[in-house]
């Protein structure tokens, strides 16, 4: 995911890199490795992520933002979720100040296929939440949505580059909500390295305005699916 957001390649051209190519990325661990094998299954041991890890993590980054000028929080990472957990969710105040910080925290909207619910935070108040679209601009058919959604970014069959994984020069293509918000917060870094001082709500304007109408027929809403070059031009330094 990282890739997708600031990944550099050494092709000409920086073929094959990642939005903002000249970003850098801090890596914060936020899952928990459980051995349970109620949890776990035949899986033992597993990853599993908790809105207490998450709420470190995120405080984590709020306590490091005057030393590094940190654009955005990707969290591709999703949980079931209900309007009055998200509402209530202790996140929600840690979202509010990473954003009066103008440090996007940017979420996948979740692989479900609902209608009117998000995937947990990006159901939170204040999270930048982000579907996913394929290359004829139609919203993938698993893409969580509702009123409250606010970006489209492209998540079909995606490459990504995983060293140790596969070999130099090879990737694995994927797909989901996940890469779509990696993508946003590539786009994020790029456009606050055109204007240091832009505001998250400036930020989100430009993507919004200047993005491709989207129509999803699950629930008849439409959003917009992120133009960077667009919204680059749309900001004034």
């Amino acid at each position: 995911m990282a890739g997708l957001a600031a990944g550099k390649s050494s092709a000409p051209n920086l073929a094959g890199s990642g939005v903002a190519p000249q970003a850098s990325i801090i890596s914060v661990k936020v899952d928990s490795l459980l051995k349970n094998r109620r949890i776990c299954g035949s899986a033992k041991p597993c990853s599993v992520f908790f809105d207490s890890d998450l709420l470190r993590g995120l405080e984590f980054v709020y306590k490091q933002r005057r030393a590094f000028n940190i654009a955005s929080i990707s969290v591709s990472v999703g949980g079931r979720s209900n309007k009055r957990g998200c509402l209530r969710s202790p996140i929600r105040r840690t979202v509010a100040k990473l954003r009066r910080s103008n440090i996007a925290t940017i979420a996948a909207s979740g692989n479900e296929g609902a209608a009117n619910r998000l995937s947990s935070p990006a159901c939170i108040p204040g999270v930048i939440s982000v579907g996913a679209t394929n290359t004829a601009d139609a919203v993938l058919s698993y893409s969580n949505s509702a009123s409250t959604l606010s970006l489209l970014a492209p998540g079909d069959k995606i490459g990504l580059p995983m060293p140790g994984v596969v070999s130099a020069g090879n990737e694995v293509v994927s797909s989901g909500t996940s890469l779509s918000a990696s993508l946003v917060s590539g786009a994020w870094a790029a456009l606050k390295s055109h204007k240091p001082t832009a505001t998250v709500d400036e930020i989100l304007g430009a993507l919004g305005n200047t993005g491709v109408p989207v129509f999803d027929p699950k629930n008849g809403l439409t959003k917009r699916r992120i133009q960077v070059n667009q919204a680059h031009a749309a900001i004034i330094p």
